[in-house]
């Protein structure tokens, strides 16, 4: 899904400063940006979602590169050194936000697919464009996707370990159930299989700013359809 076509790691023991984190140099008389901070939480209180959360906040207002690590650590109600026990960095902290937001658009896209009531066939062309589209459109997921490293980035979208293989899995299951249903879906390759390719297809559309929805629909009659469709 977007321009760009991510996994995560786990979480070492804080360090002393972060590498990606700016320069303060303002010195000791430097105003601290307090706003949105919020009471100091007790560690069990505190789980990732939370630090998510506060980090899109952060994003939202200061942008991902003017955020600092210190900050998301704040606006969480928590101490920095605490916020590492979390995420391993700047970078798996932003792969974390993204895939909250596509896991936040694959549930749009299956109450969509649910909707549908075209003829299959059709419906599935219907749901790879919305797809390519909400990805390649959406964005908060864009701002993110441009500074994750493109290897990552590639790995989240496209590989069937990731996370995203399951949100993959909601967006276009009604849609290929229905198809196993009538007795048109491919039965000589797994689903499992099929729903991997169908999304490193989409990731690699979302890449194509050059294609219309009329071209987008031209390429999934011509290469999707007869990809997981029987005859």
């Amino acid at each position: 899904m977007q321009n760009p076509s991510a996994a995560p790691t786990q979480a070492p023991e804080a360090p002393t400063q972060a590498p990606d984190e700016p320069t303060r140099t303002g010195g000791a008389d430097e105003p601290t940006r307090t706003g949105g901070a919020r009471p100091r939480r007790a560690r069990g209180e505190v789980n990732v979602d939370l630090v998510v959360a506060a980090a899109r906040e952060c994003f939202a207002e200061a942008g991902i590169a003017g955020t600092r690590m210190d900050e998301v650590a704040r606006r969480a109600g928590i101490s920095r050194p605490h916020l590492y026990a979390f995420v391993s960095g700047r970078e798996q902290l932003i792969e974390l936000v993204a895939l909250a937001r596509l896991r936040e658009l694959g549930r749009a896209l299956e109450d969509r697919a649910r909707g549908l009531d075209a003829e299959v066939g059709e419906a599935i062309v219907d749901q790879v464009i919305a797809t390519t589209r909400m990805g390649r459109d959406d964005p908060e997921f864009v701002a993110l996707a441009e500074v994750m490293p493109r290897f990552e980035l590639n790995e989240l979208l496209t590989s069937g370990e990731s996370p995203i293989h399951e949100v993959n899995s909601r967006i276009f299951g009604p849609l290929l159930g229905r198809a196993m249903a009538e007795g048109r879906l491919r039965s000589d390759v797994p689903l499992d299989s099929m729903i991997e390719w169908l999304q490193g297809v989409v990731a690699l559309l979302a890449g194509r700013g050059d294609l219309d929805d009329e071209s987008l629909s031209t390429m999934a009659r011509r290469f999707v359809l007869p990809a997981i469709l029987a005859g």
